[in-house]
């Protein structure tokens, strides 16, 4: 049995020897498709790890409930349909209350205005900052990672 590998391993460098040019391709196209299919790979690897950061930091895992400009619309039969209706405070407890899953977190904020000066004791900013009022998960949820501290 050892006899006959040894004659087969023979065999097949004879083979090699007597085909070098026919060998030398072989084995440099095999080379260039396992190089390509670990490029491929490692590019597609990479545009998905680059997506899905941005988009997280965009805050794909995340929605927002958001109230634009009331307005009213009108029917042909005389009817007021508010849209766009103002969401209360009791709404978003009510939202918070009914939809409460593992590991989510629920931020609430309301735009005061965006043309105030803030004052503290004899320190204040410029008339152009915005005033929010926001819960603790605010910033987590939004990415946003400035804090005002007024101390």
């Amino acid at each position: 049995m050892f006899s006959l590998f040894r004659e087969n391993v023979r065999i097949a460098l004879d083979s090699i020897r007597s085909q070098l040019l026919r060998t030398i391709l072989t084995v440099v196209i095999i080379g260039i498709g396992i190089w390509a299919l670990v490029g491929i790979l490692s590019a597609v690897k990479a545009l998905e790890t680059t997506i899905s950061g941005d988009f997280a930091s965009m805050g794909a895992n995340t929605f927002s409930l958001q109230r634009y400009e009331f307005t009213t619309q009108r029917s042909g039969s005389g009817e007021t349909k508010k849209i766009n209706p103002v969401i209360s405070y009791n709404d978003i407890r009510e939202f918070i209350d009914s939809y409460e899953f593992p590991f989510t977190q629920t931020s609430v904020s309301f735009r005061g205005t965006s043309t105030a000066e803030v004052k503290y004791g004899s320190e204040k900013t410029d008339p152009e900052v915005s005033v929010m009022g926001v819960n603790q998960f605010y910033l987590q949820n939004s990415g946003n990672c400035a804090i005002l501290n007024l101390q």
